[in-house]
């Protein structure tokens, strides 16, 4: 029973048994030469007693088998927790590996979204470069030469000349209208205006659409 579910308190029990069960016989031999030092005629008392440690050498062989049972079953045991220690570390190794694998895609994919966001911030603000440069080229093109003036909040806004980009705006009879324009020279460039709820309004330099008009004297 002590192998079977394995038990080790169990097993070392039965080793104690045997190692008893071995001591009484050798002090119970001892005692029997001490007592008959020579050979006597075997009495019914001397048969009984050599019935008795016959019977106990039996016995004993047969702790003696079963503990090299148990020997077998413990060493059987400890390589089986060894091959599943081994499993283990090996587990612990790939998990390890698997995370760094795991934290290196992350940095690479944050170093991508990084990329990203910087490449749509220069486009975001190429776009605008882009638009003042084109608009400076087209003003060079003109005869005569047309020069590029910033509009400041108080002009007054042309919806012939410009659009502005809050569409839909109904005035109230009697309120005031917003202000903004642009004009060079003689020449007038439609572009976007950026109108307020106070009715005021900042000038656009990006310009959507640019169209040539003469101005009467």
């Amino acid at each position: 029973e002590a192998h079977t579910p394995y038990d080790p308190d169990k097993i070392q029990a039965a080793d104690q048994l045997v190692i008893e069960e071995l001591t009484k016989l050798s002090e119970l031999k001892h005692a029997y030469r001490e007592k008959n030092p020579k050979p006597v005629a075997a009495t019914p008392q001397d048969a009984r007693l050599l019935s008795e440690i016959q019977e106990q050498q039996n016995l004993l062989k047969t702790y003696e088998v079963m503990v090299k049972k148990f020997q077998s079953q413990i060493q059987t045991r400890d390589t089986e927790i060894t091959h599943l220690q081994q499993q283990i570390d090996e587990a612990k190794l790939r998990k390890s590996k698997l995370e760094k694998k795991l934290k290196q895609r992350g940095l690479l994919n944050k170093e991508s979204e990084e990329s990203d966001d910087e490449e749509n911030y220069f486009s975001i603000e190429l776009t605008p470069t882009k638009s003042i440069w084109l608009l400076h080229r087209l003003a060079y093109s003109f005869d005569p030469k047309v020069k590029v003036f910033q509009v400041k909040k108080g002009s007054d806004f042309s919806e012939i000349h410009m659009e502005s980009v809050v569409k839909n705006v109904i005035l109230d009879e009697g309120a005031e209208r917003p202000k903004v324009g642009l004009m060079v020279s003689s020449v007038l460039i439609e572009a976007d205006a950026f109108t307020g709820e106070d009715q005021g309004c900042f000038a656009s330099c990006l310009i959507s659409q640019v169209h040539q008009y003469k101005v009467d004297d």
